[in-house]
C-alpha cells in the first residue's frame, strides 16, 4: 500500500478510528479510577553480631548464629510488643491485627538482612 492509500482509508474511516480511540481512553480512565491507590514503603535491616573479638572462629560462630536466627528476628516484627511500639510512635488507631496485616517481613536465605514492607491506602 502507498501513503495515498493509507490517507484514503483514514479519510473514509475517521469516525471509526475516533470512536475506537475514545472507547480506549474511557476504558483506561475507568480502570484507573476503579483501581484503589496503594502505597508501599520498604526497608532493609542489616543484622550483625555484636562481637569485638579478632578471632576469626568466634566471628564466624557469631555470624552463623545470626544467620540461623534471622528468620526468628523477622517473625518478631509482627509481635504484639513491636506493634504496640509502632502504634505509639506513629499515633495509629489501628488494632494489632489491622497493623500486622499491613506489615510484612522476610529474611532471604543465607543473608543477614530482613526485608520489611508496609502497605496502606493512604500515604
Amino acid at each position: 500500500m502507498t501513503l495515498q492509500s493509507y490517507l484514503r482509508v483514514l479519510r473514509e474511516r475517521w469516525k471509526l478510528i475516533v470512536a475506537t480511540l475514545a472507547v480506549a481512553i474511557l476504558a483506561a480512565v475507568g480502570i484507573t479510577l476503579a483501581t484503589p491507590t496503594t502505597y508501599t514503603a520498604t526497608a532493609q535491616i542489616f543484622v550483625a553480631p555484636n562481637i569485638s573479638s579478632a578471632d576469626p572462629s568466634q566471628q564466624y560462630q557469631a555470624e552463623y548464629f545470626v544467620q540461623t536466627q534471622i528468620a526468628t528476628y523477622a517473625d518478631t516484627l509482627d509481635s504484639p510488643e513491636v506493634l504496640k511500639q509502632v502504634r505509639r510512635d506513629l499515633n495509629l488507631t489501628l488494632s494489632d491485627a489491622q497493623l500486622a496485616a499491613k506489615i510484612t517481613a522476610t529474611a532471604p536465605a543465607q543473608r543477614s538482612l530482613i526485608d520489611v514492607s508496609a502497605t496502606d491506602g493512604t500515604a
